[in-house]
């Protein structure tokens, strides 16, 4: 209930008293007096609804769980709950642990009564993952661990409690991290037909969840992230991959930078990449010095063939010269040695002659 402080019919300033609220339900809205302004009662709806949700009365018996509880992937985790007073026989207790799915269903992930857990109604994911102290060691306790957390352990969570006649609950929001690994960042560079350079940078990051957040600046502060490209993979585990590309163009020597976070932890990741100088223009030049190797190269093959040439030539040279040194160092025959020669071969002539006749 509330009352004023003051008789001003107008006044906002408003004492809150609370008292356990008998049959009142999360649905119920509270009755508006005459005189008091919308603004008044918007702002006390809303202030019980949250006490509602930290706490749960029922006859005299409160129970207390955070509103969001954290845990990391491959960690156990503790999901802490207390009730009070905690003068309950631990024999009279049942004792549940829920965990709502993505149908709107829930499933049993720890059950408590008799003085005894019970096994048989809890689903097979959490076997052996789930474990709470004896309430007869620990009174007034009524925290879970939860060994080995998952993906797939992220949701809302609600607790049970009834001793005897009485009846309590609560929930609590499991919110599931997983850090990424440190980024890295690699260059592609091509060449267009302006023979100006494009660069490609690729930044990639593994292994976190939930989905993080990736931004891309220059090393003047420019924001390009909406120039990027980014997506996420989904591994068979819940984690999740993140690749972001961005395209840039004619901007050698420039330094950029991908920064990578997770929306659920403080640790953000920064990696830095220069863009190289324009090899585009290194293109050229090496084409003109390839072409000026060829060329000398022809040029050298063609003084070759004309080396080889003279070189051949001169070979022949030396036999010419020493037939005609043979022929001038035989003797001279005579006048007399010449006809008689010439003599000798008219007389073979002609008996040639006669022995053709005679055969004919």
């Amino acid at each position: 209930y509330f009352k004023r402080r003051s008789l001003d019919p107008h006044a906002h300033s408003l004492t809150l008293h609370c008292l356990p609220l008998r049959g009142l339900g999360h649905s119920r809205t509270l009755a508006r007096p005459a005189t008091m302004p919308d603004s008044a009662v918007a702002s006390l709806t809303a202030l019980i609804h949250v006490c509602l949700l930290v706490q749960s009365h029922a006859k005299g018996l409160e129970l207390i769980v955070p509103q969001i509880s954290h845990a990391e992937v491959g960690k156990n985790t503790l999901l802490s709950c207390s009730f009070s007073p905690p003068d309950h026989s631990p024999g009279d207790l049942v004792f549940y642990w829920m965990k709502g799915d993505t149908k709107g269903d829930e499933m049993t992930i720890y059950g408590f009564y008799h003085d005894q857990e019970n096994w048989d109604v809890v689903n097979a994911e959490f076997i052996n993952r789930t474990w709470s102290p004896h309430l007869s060691q620990s009174p007034g306790n009524c925290s879970l661990l939860l060994r080995y957390v998952r993906v797939t352990d992220s949701g809302t969570y609600r607790v049970f409690i009834k001793p005897i006649s009485e009846n309590a609950e609560a929930f609590t929001l499991l919110q599931v991290t997983a850090p990424y690994s440190q980024p890295l960042i690699n260059v592609s560079t091509f060449c267009s037909d302006n023979n100006s350079a494009h660069h490609v940078l690729t930044c990639s990051v593994a292994g976190g969840y939930p989905a993080g957040n990736v931004q891309w600046h220059t090393a003047l502060g420019e924001d390009c992230t909406a120039e990027a490209k980014t997506t996420n993979v989904t591994s068979a585990d819940g984690l999740i991959e993140i690749v972001s590309q961005l395209n840039v163009t004619g901007s050698s020597n420039q330094t950029y930078t991908c920064s990578v976070s997770n929306p659920l932890l403080p640790t953000q990741y920064h990696v830095s990449k220069i863009l190289p100088d324009n090899p585009c223009s290194q293109t050229l030049s090496t084409a003109v010095v390839v072409t000026i190797a060829l060329v000398s190269f022809l040029s050298l093959m063609a003084v070759l063939c004309v080396f080889g040439w003279l070189l051949v030539s001169q070979r022949h040279t030396p036999c010419t010269t020493l037939n005609e040194d043979q022929h001038r160092g035989q003797p001279e025959l005579s006048p007399l040695t010449e006809q008689g020669g010439t003599a000798n071969l008219a007389h073979t002539r002609s008996s040639h002659g006669d022995r053709d006749g005679k055969i004919g």
